[in-house]
């Protein structure tokens, strides 16, 4: 082997070195970022988002068994996202109390479980490959700026993500009908926190249809059953208002 050799294998290792450590620096920078500048915003006592303020009204009016979805008025016209965030909440104010650190903390621990599905999702796709796991997992936290400091805020965006993220993940790799089940239910509570998430479900469907045939039709009739049964509970118990909110104005 020739010296010339040696050092362009010396060199490609050395480069191999210096991106491996780059990527592992700035992954938990993005991370630490986040948990140190998220962790201030969650602990504060007073808004840090415009709409946190009202997302609060809409858990205090569960709270006080009120209708989410009512006549609009003066006093109180309904955001037009889905209800499983303000029920949660509402669950977690019960036993804490009603606050914006309460609110916010759904949003914490869902920002963490959607890092930790991308973590799990990318070292699974690359052959168990840390390193890039570590990469998906920084570049979502490096995100943080990029949606507005989002992430760990009183609204419905991240609960959504983590509830998608997981729900994805579960379906696609189930080995079993009762496993796609499953996984349909929590893509159904995706959709009942924000609509977004119908946007993904074909995706989910075809990928099932072109890999597991059989599969995909247990998936398509759990994932309209769950949801269509859902949106008629919903009807029955506001009286219309809830479809005219989430469907009929978007």
């Amino acid at each position: 082997m020739s010296y010339s050799t040696i050092r362009r294998q010396d060199l490609t290792v050395l480069l191999r070195n210096i991106l491996k450590w780059t990527v592992v620096v700035c992954s938990l920078f993005a991370i630490s970022h986040w948990l140190y500048l998220g962790g201030r915003r969650f602990i504060y006592p007073y808004e840090v988002s415009w709409m946190e303020g009202s997302m609060l009204e809409q858990i205090l009016r569960v709270l006080q068994g009120k209708s989410l979805y009512a006549v609009p008025s003066i006093e109180y016209v309904p955001w037009l996202y889905q209800p499983f965030y303000y029920f949660i909440a509402a669950g977690i104010a019960k036993v804490i109390g009603l606050s914006f650190v309460t609110a916010r903390a759904i949003s914490v621990i869902s920002t963490i479980a959607s890092g930790s599905i991308i973590g799990y999702i990318v070292h699974k796709e690359t052959g168990k490959n840390k390193l890039l796991a570590l990469l998906g997992v920084g570049l979502f936290f490096a995100a943080h700026g990029k949606v507005g400091y989002t992430y760990e805020t009183a609204r419905v965006d991240s609960l959504f993500l983590a509830l998608l993220l997981a729900g994805s993940a579960v379906t696609i790799y189930a080995k079993h009908i009762s496993i796609i089940i499953i996984g349909a239910f929590i893509l159904a509570l995706s959709y009942f926190t924000k609509q977004s998430a119908m946007l993904f479900l074909p995706g989910i469907f075809l990928f099932l249809f072109f890999k597991r045939r059989k599969d995909s039709l247990f998936f398509f009739l759990s994932i309209v059953i769950f949801i269509l049964g859902g949106i008629f509970l919903l009807h029955l118990t506001t009286g219309g208002w809830y479809e005219y909110y989430t469907l009929g104005i978007p």
